[in-house]
């Protein structure tokens, strides 16, 4: 008895109505900026309440912050979209689908790199946190210890809870329960130490303003981190995917 796959399910065609198809342009840009520096809202939150409270719990809420201003604030996160894009193009033939993937999660992430730096640069000649420069020493010094491996499967690790977050919060209509979804999967990946790229963006680019990080240590934690997340976020299109197998 062959074994067919339903790619478009009545779960994972409603997630792509509610997400729409979209195109590269000015507009996806903008989003893709905005999103950079919402992250990085949530992570210069992180680290302030890290000097204060030093609570992972209370990193992962007010880091939450970033995820919910992607989804209510027209943001196109990379680590996102790297499932819902993968889902749009389910029905589409692979030659044809690939590269239009690709270019689209490396547009996204371009726009993200600009809106995180950006607003790394902004946050730390402000002064804003001139008294949490310690805390954010131990963050950036902690990520630069990591090996590759685990930088790698931190990645998975986090976009996993990312996509989770993005797929869930479209199950209901209500305002408060997606930002508690967003909450709860933000303060997971947050708790159990895994890396989000976009969020490292902001960590490591101020801590190369503030000379705990280099360029090198930028690369090397984006690039492995990246390829982590990308990977994270392609599982659950295949475990979601694969919920939707019907037999013949």
């Amino acid at each position: 008895m062959d074994v067919k796959i339903n790619m478009l399910g009545e779960n994972i065609q409603s997630f792509i109505d509610l997400n729409g198809v979209k195109k590269i342009n000015l507009q996806m840009l903008i989003g893709a900026i905005l999103a950079g520096a919402y992250i990085g809202f949530g992570s210069v939150m992180m680290v302030i309440a890290n000097q204060v409270l030093a609570n992972p719990i209370m990193n992962g809420f007010v880091f939450s912050l970033g995820l919910i201003l992607v989804v209510f604030a027209c943001g196109e996160l990379a680590t996102g979209s790297m499932m819902s894009y993968a889902f749009k193009n389910v029905n589409v033939k692979w030659t044809t689908a690939l590269p239009r993937y690709l270019l689209i999660i490396l547009f996204i992430t371009f726009g993200n790199l600009i809106g995180g730096m950006a607003w790394s640069v902004l946050a730390y000649y402000s002064g804003i946190l001139n008294s949490s420069m310690a805390s954010l020493d131990k963050i950036v010094i902690a990520k630069n210890n990591l090996d590759l491996l685990q930088l790698f499967l931190r990645g998975i690790i986090c976009n996993i809870f990312v996509c989770l977050a993005i797929w869930t919060q479209t199950r209901t209509n209500s305002p408060i329960a997606k930002i508690i979804l967003i909450i709860f999967c933000v303060m997971g990946f947050v708790m159990i130490g895994s890396s989000h790229s976009i969020a490292d963006v902001t960590f490591l680019t101020l801590g190369m303003l503030h000379g705990s990080a280099n360029f090198v240590d930028f690369l090397r934690d984006f690039s492995f981190v990246f390829i982590g997340n990308w990977l994270g976020g392609l599982i659950l299109v295949l475990a979601f995917t694969a919920l939707n197998c019907r037999k013949a």
